[in-house]
């Protein structure tokens, strides 16, 4: 997984998390480097427009959508078979009156239905926020990886003013080129 990719989920997750606990003068003092971070890095689109970004989306939302949405049609009772979970568990799931997923049944649920890497990742995501944890594709690397410390490091410099919105800015164009080949 790209350094890009485990950047952009722990800063929105750490965004989302300094909302929830209404530090507003994180968010406020930080808000222009995010904003930066996230005009840099493509979001990953959702079927109708909406993106990860929206603060509305939720996980059943966008599962009922994929299936409701999907080629062949399927009912609520032959994705809960295909998955094992029962009908009324994944009809919850879907109406978000239950949490979402565990990393398996959203692997399996992607498999089942076809879905890109940039939709399991949003689901991923959307599972995360929901759950208020960290996204459990990217846990191990974001918790336990040396690179989840320095993306910890750099967020919190962030916060600090140490790290500007140029900053960010610079190290997604650099990453990019190098991705691209160009290098430095």
């Amino acid at each position: 997984m790209s350094l890009k990719l485990v950047l952009e989920k722990y800063v929105s997750l750490s965004y989302n998390y300094a909302i929830r606990r209404n530090m507003r003068n994180e968010v406020g003092s930080n808000q222009s480097c995010l904003t930066a971070l996230f005009s840099t890095i493509n979001p990953i689109v959702v079927k109708g427009g909406a993106n990860v970004k929206d603060k509305y989306l939720r996980f059943g939302d966008f599962i009922k959508n994929k299936r409701i949405n999907h080629p062949d049609e399927l009912t609520l009772k032959e994705v809960s078979k295909m998955l094992g979970i029962s009908l009324s568990f994944l009809s919850d799931v879907e109406n978000n009156r239950r949490k979402p997923f565990d990393k398996d049944k959203i692997d399996l649920f992607a498999e089942l239905l076809g879905l890109d890497e940039g939709d399991k990742a949003v689901m991923f995501d959307l599972a995360a926020r929901d759950r208020k944890e960290v996204p459990s594709d990217i846990e191990d690397i974001m918790m336990y990886g040396e690179i989840g410390e320095m993306a910890r490091l750099a967020l919190r410099k962030s916060n600090a003013g140490e790290i500007s919105e140029e900053d960010w800015k610079r190290f997604i164009r650099e990453t990019e080129r190098k991705k691209d080949g160009d290098g430095y």
